[in-house]
């Protein structure tokens, strides 16, 4: 809705687009509201069949790269960057200690995001780190039961 300038408008109320004209936003919609709540962006993946995958040269990285991604699209308080994700994991591999940051880091967005969805299934970052050769499997199952927490009742797919 486009208003003349000259009339008045609270000022927290007003983005100006021209030196003419202000545009008045409207009322809080289901945009507001879908910012506030986690959304299902993320792929179903069959665990075990992650696992298995994870025994390729490249398909870990991948898959590390994209739950990381997906956790960052999920809801705007998650803050990763997925490429040092992936450089923790990868090339801070001698170190020992930066990829079990990384992964305790991803498990711990993992249970912020369920939080925020309000699942009743929470994530544990030392059951990811416990479970180590099988930790894709624990990680994609807490994410699968994330985006079909996060999945609105009447889509039949993702």
């Amino acid at each position: 809705m486009y208003v003349p300038a000259h009339q008045i408008v609270p000022a927290h109320r007003i983005i100006t687009t021209s030196p003419r004209l202000v545009t008045v936003p409207q009322p809080l919609t289901e945009e507001f509201h879908s910012l506030t709540q986690p959304r299902a962006v993320g792929k179903l993946r069959r665990p075990w069949r992650t696992w298995l995958l994870c025994f390729t040269v490249v398909y870990p990285f991948i898959w590390y790269y994209r739950v990381n991604k997906e956790m960052r699209e999920c809801h705007r308080r998650i803050k990763v960057r997925p490429g040092l994700a992936v450089l923790a994991v990868t090339l801070g591999a001698p170190l020992v200690v930066p990829p079990l940051f990384s992964m305790v880091n991803t498990a711990r967005r993992i249970q912020k995001a369920q939080g925020l969805a309000g699942s009743a299934k929470r994530c544990s970052p030392l059951i990811a780190i416990a479970v180590n050769v099988f930790s894709p499997v624990y990680v994609q199952s807490q994410l699968n039961s994330l985006w079909e927490a996060c999945a609105p009742a009447h889509s039949p797919e993702l």
